[in-house]
């Protein structure tokens, strides 16, 4: 699903406009805005694996992703901001805390850059809810060696990848931290390497509803429409009550 890894577009935080103009209204150090719904108490650490919760919604009380109604956490390797993939990412998950809940608000257009399908989608913002729900010092992960080569070739990245990966447990392969970097290397054009790493994710992850509506993304960007909808097909299959996946089936008939 677009989820966090949808926000690798930080550089367009300077110029973000607060939903919401109540006082209780914040701002991350890049510029997000947010909302504390229930602050927590041990601040997230670097170096340390983070399971929480997410809600993902619109405006209109719709929901693309509950992850506690569906039976499961997600989890991310919390970088340092020098390694930090996704910066975006990194300063909405400084401000959370261990037993907290955070709402992010983000605009719609870096959620879906599509135009004809970010107009699809109720207000002008996509809405976060993080929960996190503990913290424990990890593997770094796999990305803490691949982000540094995300803009050389795309062979380049997946030899990078690949060479992590041969690393057997000595890395940590997160589903969320993969998916971030696919979205990432589509919006920079890099579609062989955005495929292997949704790829990847489809091997470590086969149980996860996500990465397969994740590789039908990449496969309808490149026009691949016949395993764009297989991908959405079995996405479906794993979460029936998957309302995007829907949509994008919907549209491919």
């Amino acid at each position: 699903m677009k989820n966090a890894l949808k926000l690798a577009l930080s550089l367009l935080l300077s110029a973000f406009i607060l939903p919401l103009q109540a006082q209780d209204t914040l701002r991350t150090a890049g510029g997000q805005a947010y909302t504390v719904q229930k602050e927590g108490t041990d601040a997230l650490e670097v170096g340390n694996v983070i399971e929480f919760n997410i809600v993902i919604s619109f405006e209109d009380g719709t929901e693309v992703v509950n992850t506690q109604k569906e039976g499961r956490t997600n989890k991310q390797y919390m970088f340092s901001e020098e390694n930090a993939p996704d910066k975006m990412l990194y300063h909405s998950m400084s401000v959370c805390k261990v037993g907290g809940t955070y709402t992010f608000y983000t605009p719609k257009s870096i959620f879906e850059p599509n135009p004809e399908r970010a107009a699809e989608i109720p207000g002008d913002y996509v809405i976060y809810t993080v929960s996190p729900i503990g913290q424990e010092k990890g593997k770094p992960d796999m990305m803490n060696y691949v982000g540094p080569v995300m803009d050389k070739s795309d062979d380049e990245i997946i030899a990078k990848c690949k060479e992590a990966v041969a690393m057997g447990d000595e890395v940590f392969i997160i589903e969320t931290s993969v998916n971030q970097a696919g979205y990432q290397l589509m919006s920079m054009g890099k579609m062989k390497a955005a495929t292997y790493m949704f790829e990847l994710n489809i091997e470590k992850f086969p149980a996860s509803s996500n990465v397969y509506d994740s590789m039908g993304d990449c496969y309808l960007a490149q026009g691949n429409k016949e395993k764009a909808k297989a991908n959405f097909e079995k996405a479906l299959e794993l979460n029936p009550k998957a309302e995007e996946t829907k949509k994008k089936l919907d549209e491919l008939k």
